[in-house]
C-alpha cells in the first residue's frame, strides 16, 4: 500500500473513532443528567448517576487524546503539501486538546460541590448546587471556545505545489539504502520516459529538480552545516515572515484594543460592586473584550507556527521549545476569557444563583476578573522565554539586523525576570510599574512584525552551492521528464 493511502486509511480510521466517545459526552451524558436552569435537579440527577457522569468526564479526556491522534495523523497527510499551514492545523488542534482538558475539571469540580464535604460547610446545600450548576455552565462555555479552536483547523490550504510533492514522494524517494541509483523498472513499468528530461538531483533522501533550486527548496540534513540552513531562504520561509508579520501586528492591535479599550474602562480596582455595575451596564461590550482575547489566543497560535518554520533552519530544538512556550502562554491567555465568562455568569440572573446575596456574588465576580490577570502573569514567563529564544535565533541567523535581535533578548530577559520577581513578591509594582515588565518585550514584538512584514528576511550570503549534501560524499543525477 503507498504511504499517501495508508497515512490517509489512518487518518479516516482516527476520525470514525471520535464517534466511540464525542456522542457520549458531548450528547447523551448532558441530555440525561442536566436540567436547564434547574440546579437543585441537576445535582440530583447526577448524584444518582454519578458513574454515568464519571463516564462523561472519562469519554471527555479520552476525546481529546484522539482528537490530538488525528491532527498527528492529518499532520503526516499533509505536512508535505504545505508545512506552514499543516503546522498552524496542529498548534490549533494542541491548544483545543489543552482547553478540552481543563474544562473537565469544571465538571469534577461540579461533582465535588454537589456531594458537598465538611469543607464546604459554611455554604448551604442550594448554595453548593447553584455553584456546582455554574461550574458545569462553565464547562459549556469552555466547550464551545474548544470547538471554535477546532473549526479553526479545518480550512488547511492545498496549493499548487502538490502535483510536485506527491511526485516527489511517489516516485523519487530515495532511502539511504539506494546511494548510487533508483530502480529504473519501477518507473518503466509506469510508463515513463526517460528522454526529453531535465536534471534531478540528490538533497539528503529528496530529489530536486532544477526550479526547485532556483526557488530554495533546499533540504539541509543533520550532516550539512548550520551555515548552509541560514544562508539559504527558502520559499516557505518567506511565506512564513509574512505570515509572521501580520499575525504579529494583528496580535498587538487586538489584544490593545481588548485589554485597554473594552475591558480597563469598565475594571475598578479594589471595588466589587462598582465593576458588577460596570459590567453589568455594558455586557456586549464585555462580550466583545472576550472574542478579541479568543481572536488573540488563535493569533498567537499563527504567529507560533509562523515562528518556527523560519527559525528551524537554524537550530531546531530551540525552535521547536520556543513554539511550546509560546504555545503555553495562549493556553493560558484562553483560561482568561473562560474566567471572565465565569464573572458574566456569576452577575447574571440565572435562577440558581438566586440562593446567593448580591454583594457574595460581586464579590466572587470579581475575584473571577482578578483570576483572570493572574493567568496573564503566570503565563508571561512562558512568553518571555519564549521571545528570548526568539530573538536568540534572530541573532544567530542574522534573518533580521542583529542590533534588534540583541535588544530583543534583553527585553525578553528583563520580562522573565520581572515576571518571576512578580510572582515571588507581589508588591514589587510598588517599585517597578507594572508596564516595564513587558513593553520593552512588546516593543521589540511589534518592530520585528513591521520589519518581517516590510522587509522581510535578510540572508547573509545567498551564494553557494545549488543542493545541500547529505553527508554521504555522494550525490546522483537522473534525466527524468520535463514535467517533474
Amino acid at each position: 500500500m503507498h504511504p499517501t493511502v495508508k497515512a490517509g486509511r489512518i487518518a479516516g480510521a482516527v476520525y470514525l473513532s471520535m464517534v466511540i466517545t464525542g456522542p457520549f459526552s458531548l450528547i447523551y451524558v448532558p441530555s440525561k443528567l442536566i436540567v436547564h436552569g434547574n440546579a437543585t435537579a441537576t445535582a440530583a440527577n447526577i448524584l444518582a448517576h454519578a458513574t454515568m457522569f464519571r463516564f462523561g468526564i472519562v469519554a471527555g479526556l479520552f476525546g481529546q487524546i484522539i482528537f490530538i491522534c488525528l491532527a498527528v495523523a492529518l499532520y503526516r497527510l499533509l505536512g508535505d503539501v504545505d508545512k506552514i499551514w499543516a503546522r498552524m492545523m496542529f498548534g490549533f488542534v494542541l491548544v483545543a486538546a489543552a482547553v478540552g482538558f481543563v474544562i473537565e475539571l469544571n465538571n469534577l469540580g461540579a461533582l465535588i460541590l454537589f456531594r458537598g464535604g465538611e469543607f464546604l460547610s459554611v455554604f448551604d446545600k442550594a448554595q453548593l448546587d447553584a455553584l456546582g450548576m455554574l461550574f458545569i455552565r462553565l464547562h459549556g462555555q469552555g466547550n464551545m471556545i474548544a470547538v471554535s479552536l477546532r473549526s479553526a483547523c479545518l480550512p488547511v490550504r492545498v496549493p499548487a505545489t502538490m502535483d510536485r510533492c506527491l511526485a516527489n514522494d511517489q516516485l523519487f524517494r530515495l532511502s539511504r539504502s539506494f546511494h548510487n541509483g533508483v530502480v529504473f523498472s519501477g518507473l518503466q513499468r509506469q510508463g515513463l520516459s526517460l528522454s526529453a528530461a531535465c536534471l534531478i538531483r540528490r538533497a539528503g533522501n529528496h530529489a530536486l529538480a532544477p526550479d526547485q533550486r532556483r526557488k530554495g527548496h533546499t533540504f539541509c540534513s543533520r550532516q550539512g552545516t548550520v551555515e548552509d540552513c541560514m544562508n539559504r531562504i527558502d520559499k516557505s520561509q518567506n511565506v512564513a515572515a509574512k505570515v509572521a508579520g501580520v499575525s504579529g501586528l494583528l496580535a498587538v492591535v487586538i489584544v490593545v484594543f481588548g485589554n485597554y479599550v473594552l475591558l480597563g474602562p469598565l475594571v475598578v480596582p479594589g471595588k466589587a460592586a462598582e465593576t458588577a455595575q460596570n459590567f453589568l451596564a455594558h455586557p456586549t461590550q464585555v462580550r466583545a473584550a472576550l472574542t478579541c482575547f479568543l481572536a488573540y489566543g488563535l493569533t498567537v497560535v499563527v504567529l507560533l507556527a509562523a515562528l518556527y518554520v523560519i527559525l528551524k533552519p537554524v537550530d531546531r530544538l530551540l525552535a521547536s521549545i520556543g513554539a511550546l512556550f509560546r504555545l503555553v502562554f495562549a493556553l493560558l491567555w484562553l483560561l482568561t476569557t473562560l474566567n471572565l465568562l465565569g464573572a458574566l455568569r456569576l452577575l447574571g440572573n440565572a435562577p440558581y444563583l438566586q440562593s446567593f446575596e448580591a454583594d457574595r456574588l460581586q464579590v466572587l465576580a470579581r475575584l473571577q476578573i482578578a483570576a483572570s490577570f493572574d493567568d496573564y502573569y503566570v503565563g508571561l514567563p512562558f512568553f518571555g522565554l519564549a521571545a528570548t529564544l526568539c530573538a536568540y535565533l534572530w541573532f544567530k541567523s542574522g534573518y533580521i539586523p542583529r542590533s534588534l535581535a540583541a535588544f530583543g533578548m534583553i527585553a525578553s530577559a528583563w520580562c522573565v525576570i520581572c515576571a518571576f520577581v512578580f510572582l515571588l513578591f507581589p508588591h514589587v509594582n510598588e517599585v517597578v510599574n507594572d508596564y516595564w515588565f513587558d513593553s520593552p518585550m512588546a516593543i521589540f514584538e511589534l518592530v520585528v512584525s513591521l520589519w518581517l512584514l516590510f522587509k522581510g528576511l535578510k540572508a547573509r550570503d545567498l551564494s553557494g552551492a545549488d543542493c545541500v549534501d547529505d553527508g554521504s560524499g555522494k550525490s546522483i543525477s537522473l534525466r527524468l521528464p520535463v514535467f517533474l
